[in-house]
Order: structure tokens, then C-alpha cells, then sequence
């Protein structure tokens, strides 16, 4: 990897992080100053977790497909290896890039400011904050749609219970059924009164009951896929396992499903706010620790699912690995239930960010100041108006995180919260624009075949720009200026801009190709 850990986190001169122990004692012990802010009080451990919560979902469900499709016995692992490779440079990209905004040391304890908005910010300014913004967006609303069609594939064996085959078939060229979407549609209201919280805090013990699903659902795919090889060893009708992509379109067809299983990168600055003692050793560890636990259940459910499709008629598996096992094995029915639960649960975790940048955006209502709290302003008064607006723009995450918070990348300092909170407007107004985003999500989601739709299109575009394209080109944004203005960043910082060019180099192109694949697959094919 051409950025090494230490360049890609280690804080420096260069970088602006100050080297004053103020907070150690004589002691060695670090003695916080309370009026600060809150502690820092993750560990490697939660860091890690909170990441694969984000990361590990049911885009997992599609690679058994992308493994079959390039290759599960050598290419398609190769490609799930370079992918998590890319990734996990990308997440030091961004690390070094917060870490630059606003420099921490290893005794650092108060929680960090930064986000990976305000790195946009930062980087490119106001039109930059916005693209983000409406980005983010795009990718939560897309999400709620893939998960609408993953619970209706998830729930097919009660819909075919409640709706037999010939009732209710209004499924075109082997679309949805009426039933399954009514079924899915049930389901939806049941958690539409979700969509009024105020924030996400309630559903914080939803990432472990996510991740023992997943969890579980991995363990029956493979112990079914296992069974199958041992009872159908002797047949040669299809191999189990193929070294090589059968085309090239094979390939583009698959890419969009390994870069969706990455997806993460907005959570990233907010996981390392939270993180004790962020020495570049620490975050190195859980940067890495982290990108290698999730490739490796990710290569485990990928050989699994894709060594199944000797078992199915077609010698293919679908889009959805569970869509190939009979709806009445019992190990996979408990499988099906414990992630539709989860997936039905996760529908707010998508739609109230989404919900509230629209609120800040379309309902803004004057807040609370400072003044009117009782304590003076932090914004300084000499603060032009172009940039007022930014300033209370950045005060909120988009995705929030728990006590996760933006910071303006023009003045480095926290700011009051003057921006109007979710918590400011009505339940009534909440209500109505969660129900109106995710009930627009199940509504396109009723008229989408296979899941590997959803992926393909979100993966062949804004995934890619979510996850490598925006982050090569804040990292070049904010450093390349330093060489530019003559300063002292050293060979290996020229390194490692000149692999984040290398990126867009590459992903720009590809980012196209595939994307016109994706379209002419959802259309033509």
C-alpha cells in the first residue's frame, strides 16, 4: 500500500498538531479539564464495532453472485482483497484529513469536532458542504429502497402462505408479485411511527441484534452450502468453484456489489472523535483490524453462497443468496425472520438522517442563540455574513452519531448551536416528512425485481464517489496546498498524493463505465 499507516495518521508538524502536554500531570496521568467538552470514551474495541455495524448489513446477501460472476476460486476473492485494500486506504485518507483540520495528540481526551462533511467543507467550500449533504441523502434513500426489497425477498414465504401463487400474480417479466409487495407494505407500517423521533438514540441496541443476525444468517448459508458440496461431491453438472470471470461485463456486473459492501466512510471521523489516546499506532490497528474482520466474514459468505450454486437447477445463484434455498427449510426460515426483523428495525437508522437534512433545509425555523441561553456567543462578531451561514450549517452532523458534532473548517472553532435541531420542529412536521421519505423508498421498491438492482445502480455511482472519489479529492485539496505554498510535507505525503490522483484516474473512468452498465442492466436486460 503506497500510504503506510503512519503517513496516512501520524500527526506532525506539518499537519499542525500542537505537541503542548497542558493536560498531563508531573504524574504522567492525564488530567482533563471538564469545561472542555465531553470525554473521549471509546475503545478499539466499540470503534471497531460501531464501523462493522455500519459496514456489515444486507448487501452481503449479494456476494455469493459477484463471487460466481468473477470468479469464486481466485478472481473474485483477488477483487473482494483489492477492494477492502482501497477501502481501508480511503478510511486513512480521511483520518489524515480530519486530523489535519483540527490536529489531536495522543493525550488528547475532549471528543473531536470534525465530520466527514466538514471535511468536504474544508476542502471545497460551501457548494462542497451541499453536494455532501444531498449526497449522503441520495445514498440513505437509496438504502431504505434496497432494504424495502430485501425484507419483501426475506418475507416471501409468508406472503406465499397468506397469497398462493395464483391469487394476487401481478408480477411482470417475474417482477414482485401484489402479494409480496402488500406483504412488505404490512410490514413498513408497522415501523412508519419510527420515523417521528426525534434522533437516533433509542435505537442504538439495534447495531447488535444487526450484526448477531447477519451473523447467523452467514452460519446457515454456509453450513447449508457445506452440506450440499459433501452430498453432491460425485456430480459434475456444475462446478462448485471457476478461477476466472466468463466475460468482462461479468466483472462490471460485480463491481458495484464489492464496493457497496464498504460502504461506511461518513462514520468514520465520528467513530475517531469518540476514540481514547488517537496515537497513529491505535488508529492504525482499528482502521485495519477493522477492514480485515469484515473481508473475512464477507470471503467466508462469498465462497459459501457462490459453492451453493451447484445445488441450484441453473448452476447460478441469485441476487439474494437466500431466494435459492427452499422457503421450507427451517434452518434458513429462522435465518429469513431474525434479518427481517432487523431490516425492518433499520428503516429509521436510514430515513431520519435523511429526514433531518431535509428539516434543516426546507423547514428552517430560528433557534435558540447563545445570548438568549444566557452565555455569550462563540461565533466571533467580525464573522462575514457569506460565511454565517455555513457556520451554523456545519453544526450537526448529517448522520448523527450519538454526540458526534460538525465544526466550521474556516475559523476551527466549535460553534454555538444556532442551526435548528430536529428536536425543534413538530412531531406532526417529523412525521410527515419521514413517512413521505421512506413510503417514497417502498414505492419504487415495489417496482424493483431483484436487489441486485438497487446495489448495482447505488454501488456503480455514489458509492463510488462517497467512498474514494470525495475523499482523493479533499486529501488532495487539503494537502496538496501545503506543497504548493512551498511547505515541507515530505516524500511520503508526495506519495501518497500522487496515488489519491492515481484514484481518480481510475475510479472516475470506471465510475462511468459502470454506471452505464448498471442502467443498461436495469433497462435491457
Amino acid at each position: 500500500m503506497v500510504a503506510t499507516e503512519s503517513d496516512a495518521v501520524t500527526p506532525s508538524a506539518e499537519d499542525g498538531v500542537s505537541n503542548n502536554n497542558d493536560l498531563v500531570e508531573e504524574n504522567g496521568n492525564v488530567s482533563p479539564d471538564p469545561t472542555d467538552g465531553p470525554l473521549r470514551q471509546g475503545t478499539i474495541s466499540s470503534a471497531r464495532y460501531n464501523v462493522l455495524c455500519t459496514m456489515v448489513g444486507g448487501g452481503c446477501l449479494s456476494l455469493p453472485m459477484a463471487f460466481q460472476k468473477t470468479g469464486n476460486g481466485l478472481f473474485g476473492p483477488c477483487m473482494l482483497l483489492l477492494t477492502a485494500a482501497v477501502t481501508d486506504w480511503c478510511f486513512r485518507m480521511i483520518i489524515a484529513a480530519t486530523r489535519k483540520l483540527s490536529p489531536v495528540q495522543a493525550h488528547t481526551v475532549v471528543v473531536g469536532k470534525e465530520s466527514y462533511e466538514s471535511m468536504a467543507s474544508a476542502a471545497f467550500g460551501a457548494r462542497g458542504f451541499l453536494f455532501t449533504k444531498w449526497l449522503v441523502t441520495a445514498i440513505c434513500i437509496f438504502g431504505a429502497v434496497g432494504y424495502a426489497v430485501l425484507l419483501r425477498d426475506l418475507l416471501q414465504p409468508i406472503s406465499d402462505a397468506i397469497f398462493p401463487h395464483h391469487e394476487l400474480d401481478g408480477g411482470v417479466g417475474g417482477g414482485p408479485s401484489l402479494g409480496n409487495n402488500l406483504t412488505m407494505m404490512a410490514v413498513i407500517l408497522l415501523v412508519t411511527p419510527l420515523c417521528g423521533l426525534q434522533n437516533l438514540s433509542s435505537l442504538e441496541k439495534l447495531g447488535a441484534a444487526s450484526m448477531s443476525a447477519i451473523i447467523i444468517v452467514g452460519g446457515c448459508i454456509a453450513y447449508r452450502s457445506l452440506q450440499c458440496l459433501v452430498d453432491h461431491h460425485e456430480e459434475t453438472t456444475w462446478p462448485a468453484f471457476q478461477l476466472w470471470p466468463d466475460s468482462a461485463k461479468d466483472v462490471l456486473d460485480a463491481f458495484p456489489l464489492f464496493v457497496s459492501c464498504y460502504v461506511c466512510h461518513y462514520n468514520i471521523p465520528l467513530v475517531h472523535n469518540e476514540l481514547q489516546s488517537p496515537t497513529p499506532q491505535r488508529v492504525s490497528y482499528w482502521l485495519r483490524s477493522t477492514t480485515i474482520s469484515a473481508s473475512l466474514f464477507y470471503m467466508a459468505v462469498g465462497l459459501a453462497g457462490s459453492a451453493y450454486g451447484k445445488c441450484t437447477d441453473s448452476g447460478k445463484v441469485q441476487g439474494n443468496i437466500l431466494l435459492d434455498f427452499d422457503e421450507d427449510d427451517p434452518l434458513l426460515v429462522v435465518a429469513r425472520m431474525c434479518l427481517a426483523c432487523t431490516v425492518t428495525l433499520a428503516f429509521p437508522l436510514l430515513v431520519i438522517p435523511a429526514r433531518d437534512i431535509m428539516l434543516r433545509t426546507w423547514f428552517a425555523t430560528p433557534g435558540p442563540t447563545s445570548e438568549a441561553a444566557g452565555g455569550p456567543s462563540s461565533v466571533p462578531a467580525e464573522t462575514p455574513p457569506a460565511n454565517e451561514d455555513m457556520a451554523a450549517a456545519l453544526e450537526e452532523p448529517l448522520l448523527p452519531n450519538g454526540e458526534g458534532e460538525a465544526e466550521n473548517p474556516e475559523a476551527m472553532q466549535p460553534q454555538s448551536p444556532e442551526e435548528p435541531q430536529a428536536e425543534q420542529h413538530s412531531l406532526a412536521l417529523r412525521l410527515g416528512v419521514g413517512i413521505a421519505v421512506l413510503w417514497s423508498a417502498a414505492g419504487i421498491a415495489s417496482s424493483v425485481k431483484s436487489i441486485d438492482i438497487v446495489w448495482d445502480l447505488l454501488g456503480s455511482s455514489l458509492s463510488v464517489i462517497l467512498s474514494y472519489l470525495l475523499p482523493s479529492f479533499a486529501y488532495i485539496a487539503i494537502f496538496g496546498s501545503s506543497l504548493t505554498n512551498g511547505g515541507n510535507e515530505g516524500g511520503d505525503r508526495t506519495t501518497a498524493l500522487s496515488f489519491a490522483r492515481g484514484m481518480i484516474y481510475v475510479f472516475v473512468p470506471l465510475m462511468v463505465i459502470s454506471t452505464i452498465n448498471a442502467f443498461y442492466n436495469t433497462l435491457f436486460r
